[in-house]
């Protein structure tokens, strides 16, 4: 993992184009098709980089109904009125969310069992292949996925990140993931990460120790927001 790297920085739409594409749904290609432009020069419109031929702008103002100033000044003032009410999230949006999270849920899983697969591989012969099992990466509670062994018999604890990228990118851990691995890492428990990538091509394998872990940068990705008071 790269250490030092600045966080990607979110706002809110700067660019009227922007913000009516995202309105109606689109993407910068299908924009780009339907008003005869390129989707590069949706890209660099919506970034502020107005260098660009007069009837490019043209075509969007036309496009989307706006006057060249209210397009090219951003006038938000003159474009906001004139929106449609936001629909409430249809039905075929809410599919694709689910679809997106039974697809990371059937990666993890996969995951995990080609890691349990590897560690039985590993103990062949030793007595202890039988022992391997992967149901605690049912018990979020327990910050480990897999119970196994080391080639010398003791309790090996490990944990499975996996993903389909072709290269060993970031990976998230939760809170509760990360404790237990630090209080591995304290009491000199055996416990390794697991860390597979190219999952749908031909699965790689990266081990990290506790010690390696803890040489890494963990950048946090959520808040637990606490404080107020209950209802």
């Amino acid at each position: 993992m790269r250490r030092g790297r600045k966080p990607s920085t979110i706002s809110a739409p700067k660019s009227v184009v922007l913000l009516l594409r995202m309105h109606h749904g689109l993407s910068q290609q299908q924009l780009a098709d339907r008003c005869g432009v390129c989707a590069l020069d949706i890209s660099r419109i919506e970034r502020g980089q107005f260098g660009l031929q007069i009837w490019k702008f043209r075509r969007l103002a036309q496009f989307f109904g706006l006057s060249m100033d209210a397009l090219v000044n951003n006038r938000f003032d003159q474009v906001v009125p004139m929106l449609p009410a936001i629909p409430e999230t249809n039905e075929a949006a809410k599919q694709a969310c689910r679809r997106a999270w039974e697809r990371q849920a059937d990666v993890g899983y996969r995951g995990e069992q080609l890691a349990a697969q590897w560690e039985r591989e590993k103990l062949a012969g030793t007595g202890y292949e039988n022992g391997v099992d992967a149901n605690f990466a049912m018990d979020i509670s327990r910050g480990f996925d897999i119970f196994s062994f080391t080639l010398a018999g003791a309790p090996l604890y490990v944990e499975v990140k996996t993903t389909v990228d072709k290269r060993n990118i970031p990976f998230v851990m939760s809170a509760g993931e990360k404790a237990y691995m630090e209080h591995c890492y304290r009491e000199r428990i055996p416990y390794e990460l697991h860390r597979i990538y190219d999952l749908e091509g031909t699965p790689k394998l990266k081990i990290y120790t506790p010690k390696e872990l803890m040489t890494l940068c963990f950048a946090p990705t959520a808040f637990l927001v606490s404080g107020e008071d209950a209802a």
